[in-house]
């Protein structure tokens, strides 16, 4: 007999948890904790020129998978690996791997990012949290994102 550890997740288009985050707008598809933990899935759509700065997770793999738009992701530190991402591409982003990816195109693009295990969606939660309560600098940022497995390796700047 197998258990049920947790229950399915169905989001229409269009639905989800939707934040504002550095200029990108974030959509939490899956929460952590309707996965038990293991996974968490989000759509982030980027202006052009948008993307995170670069940055390092110790804890957590990412998966990016480009739905609309074109991106450059750098991956490894100054003179790192360079890829141009265009929609149908699937990156893996290991835990450790320093990398960045940033919208090239002249629209708005759209990533489908999961994330294991699944919680780096409360960096995002609280970005988002204290930008309705004002301003964000980029020291504020750099300490959010270091309790959630974010190690920005470049200042990041709120729009």
């Amino acid at each position: 007999m197998i258990e049920e550890i947790v229950r399915p997740v169905v989001v229409p288009p269009g639905e989800g948890n939707l934040m504002h985050v550095m200029g990108e707008q974030i959509t939490c598809k899956v929460a952590g904790e309707d996965s038990d933990g293991t996974y968490s899935i989000i759509e982030e759509v980027s202006p052009p020129g948008g993307g995170p700065p670069p940055h390092v997770h110790h804890e957590t793999d990412e998966i990016l998978y480009v739905l609309e738009g074109e991106y450059e992701i750098k991956l490894g530190r100054c003179g790192g690996e360079r890829m141009i991402a265009k929609p149908g591409t699937l990156a893996t982003l290991p835990k450790g791997l320093p990398h960045a990816v940033r919208n090239i195109g002249d629209l708005p693009g759209r990533v489908l990012v999961i994330m294991r295990p699944g919680k780096l969606e409360y960096f995002y939660r609280e970005m988002d949290a204290r930008k309705e309560a004002g301003r964000v600098d980029s020291p504020a940022a750099m300490e959010i994102a270091k309790k959630h497995d974010v190690e920005f390796l470049a200042s990041p700047k709120e729009p």
